[in-house]
């Protein structure tokens, strides 16, 4: 019911785990607060948790390559104010950003669900959503959401969301 709400009114298409989590989320705070939840309540609790504003770390530029069926990433990370930069290789530039942020962080974790879509049916303005789940040694789940008119930007929002949730929460 969360999903098909979020999809309806607002053009979020999440996957199957996300839908699950966001409804554990969305559970506790009706029990809580002893009410039915409206769809904008819904939104803000699915924004609050899956859209990190000010992630642990960030990425300040990305420089891609492609070399036959890799793809090389020079990504300029920030935290806690300082930079780095890290060179990483993989199958498609948003694996590159995944596994130069796991160089950076020294964190492990595995890419088990990537999704994406466009917002908008037409048009070069579309936002294009990305979801991303992370999971940890331990076998937690964590998500992240982004939104951005460029695909891998939304796609690393995403990303940084994700990790986020896995570190700080």
């Amino acid at each position: 019911g969360i999903g098909y709400l979020l999809e309806q009114t607002y053009g979020y298409v999440l996957p199957a785990g996300m839908r699950e989590h966001l409804s554990y989320l969305c559970k506790s705070v009706s029990d809580h607060a002893h009410k039915e939840l409206k769809v904008d309540e819904i939104l803000e609790i699915f924004k609050k948790h899956y859209f990190v504003e000010s992630p642990v770390i960030k990425i300040d530029d990305m420089k891609f390559a492609r070399g036959g069926e890799t793809v090389t990433a020079d990504i300029v990370f920030s935290k806690d104010g300082e930079q780095g930069v890290v060179t990483a290789d993989g199958n498609g530039s948003l694996d590159a950003v995944s596994n130069a942020l796991k160089q950076f962080s020294g964190r492990g974790y595995e890419l088990l669900v990537y999704t994406e879509h466009s917002m908008q049916e037409k048009g070069s303005g579309s936002v294009a959503a990305a979801y991303i789940g992370l999971r940890d040694a331990s076998g937690n789940m964590f998500w992240g959401a982004g939104t951005d008119t460029d695909i891998l930007h939304a796609g690393t929002n995403a990303l940084l969301s994700a990790f986020h949730n896995m570190t700080v929460r």
